[in-house]
């Protein structure tokens, strides 16, 4: 039970780890955005990341919404 718990409390360690880098992201995508425009290189690069750490959640917890 104890090595159960230690990789449940490691595995929810990991997601919010990358939820918070995933907002991080999201917030620079968002700045990105307001500053050059959708169709700037910076805020395209930007997204791609946020998209990228999105994409590391969803392996890490599955497709199911983080929260659920």
């Amino acid at each position: 039970m104890a090595i159960a718990k230690a990789l449940y409390t490691e595995q929810i360690r990991k997601h919010a780890e990358l939820y918070k880098k995933f907002v991080a992201a999201v917030a620079r995508a968002g700045d990105m955005l307001a500053k050059h425009g959708m169709n700037s290189s910076e805020f395209t690069e930007a997204d791609k990341a946020a998209g990228l750490i999105a994409e590391d959640i969803h392996r890490l917890i599955g497709r199911r919404h983080w929260t659920g």
